[in-house]
């Protein structure tokens, strides 16, 4: 195994854990309901990754990568949708969130009609990457667009809450900063610029973050009684690869 797939099937996990543990804490509760919706967006890139990177032939490749690509697509529109839940802006930002689904919608079917990258290509030893066309440098700039919008409003949530609540989004926010840049360092690979991106694996720690936010300071809501020492036990698990609810 790679050590690209194994960050895929690291990330899958860890998501997969994480988000079902937050679902069951409080099923009806719009934050877990959401976040859950982000943790399995998350998986499902990470899922597709792991088998990609197992491939030997285009035809191969091209399967799971355009599920990857369906992944990263679901992965900010549902981020969005997190945060606007848990700034409790939801309402406000609803139609703007609407308009973001539908258009990511939009995406998924050009993902799938071979329209935002023509077709795979090894290169550098490390897997079959993608031809990007012109739908998908506009595809990359909404994207971007989507991620800042969201650290935009965790910014100015940040600034305006108090006590715990701004401590919940200091770490969710500083989640989201090292998940990201994880999963950003992918783009270059897209463009033939030769720059591992060995740093996918940081989605892992980030969730090492949420998970302690959530033990430390009730993020979302939820409330769980651990010795200081089973918390750092389980936050340095993270970096050695071992699923973190495992350990709570």
């Amino acid at each position: 195994m790679t050590l690209l797939g194994f960050s895929g099937l690291l990330n899958t996990i860890c998501n997969i854990s994480l988000g079902t543990f937050v679902f069951s804490k409080n099923r009806k509760g719009i934050q877990n309901i959401t976040y859950f919706a982000l943790s399995l967006s998350i998986a499902l890139y990470s899922f597709g990754y792991f088998l990609w990177q197992f491939a030997n032939n285009e035809s191969y490749a091209l399967f799971w990568f355009r599920i990857l690509v369906v992944g990263i697509i679901l992965i900010n529109v549902t981020y969005l949708h997190f945060v606007f839940a848990f700034l409790g802006i939801l309402e406000r930002e609803r139609k703007f969130l609407i308009a973001c689904y539908i258009s990511n919608s939009i995406f998924i079917v050009l993902n799938f009609s071979s329209l935002l990258y023509t077709r795979l290509v090894p290169r550098y030893g490390l897997g079959f990457w993608p031809i990007p066309t012109s739908l998908f440098h506009i595809y990359l700039s909404f994207w971007f667009f989507q991620l800042f919008y969201g650290f935009g409003f965790l910014l100015k949530g940040y600034r305006k809450a108090s006590g715990f609540k701004r401590e919940q989004i200091r770490y969710f926010l500083m989640a989201a900063i090292v998940g990201f840049f994880g999963g950003a360092t992918n783009w270059p690979m897209w463009y033939s610029v030769h720059f591992p991106p060995y740093t996918n694996i940081l989605i892992s720690v980030s969730l090492g973050i949420v998970a302690y936010a959530i033990v430390t300071h009730r993020l979302m809501d939820i409330n769980v009684a651990v010795t200081k020492t089973a918390i750092f036990t389980g936050v340095y698990s993270i970096f050695l690869g071992i699923p973190p609810l495992l350990l709570i």
